[in-house]
């Protein structure tokens, strides 16, 4: 004869399956404040803000308890650590652009892929491999809009839309100094090449 007898058991959640419990309503209003605090904020003066502010917006609709999780740790990074932002006094002849990029890459597929840039401007001694000044000017985390399946190519698509980026501010800084120049203009002069004796 079969058996009979139903054993009765009771799932208990691990903590890694819990992050993945949607928030219920009052929570979402929660995140949702805190996600916009942490966006102005990392707009104004904190840029290591910027990536985790981009995620917990990226969240809705559904957040989750992991969502929650990254939001309030990052607030109270940002809380502990102070952070001093200085624009430097570069000569104008001194001035270089500076792009620093960067992309992250979930081989699995779950987490879209978030991307990253600091935009400023910098002196020739950065090129030469020397400590220098760099003073940021523009900065921006946010979530890539097209998937990619392989690492080099996020952070190829990282990239384009970073040096946009760098372009903008370059164009601003020239038509800022130099009457009559026009977006489109070449950034710098041609140089001459001296022929091979």
């Amino acid at each position: 004869k079969p058996c009979r007898l139903k054993i009765r058991y009771v799932l208990r959640q691990t903590p890694q399956s819990a992050d993945f419990v949607l928030l219920d309503e009052e929570q979402q209003t929660q995140l949702r404040s805190a996600a916009a605090s942490m966006t102005w904020t990392s707009r104004q003066a904190r840029p290591e803000l910027a990536a985790a502010a981009s995620i917990v917006a990226g969240s809705f609709p559904t957040p989750r308890i992991k969502d929650a999780k990254i939001a309030n740790a990052a607030i109270q990074d940002v809380k502990q650590r102070g952070l001093t932002m200085v624009l430097w006094s570069i000569p104008e002849d001194d001035l270089r652009g500076v792009l620093i990029a960067d992309a992250a890459f979930d081989p699995k597929g779950i987490t879209p892929s978030q991307h990253g840039y600091l935009v400023g401007f910098s002196t020739p001694a950065l090129a030469k491999g020397h400590r220098a000044k760099i003073s940021l000017m523009t900065w921006k985390s946010r979530r890539l809009h097209r998937q990619a399946a392989s690492s080099l190519l996020n952070e190829t698509l990282s990239y384009s839309k970073s040096v946009s980026a760098l372009l903008w501010v370059m164009s601003l800084d020239r038509s800022l100094r130099f009457t009559g120049w026009k977006h489109g203009e070449p950034l710098f002069p041609k140089l001459r090449v001296s022929e091979p004796p």
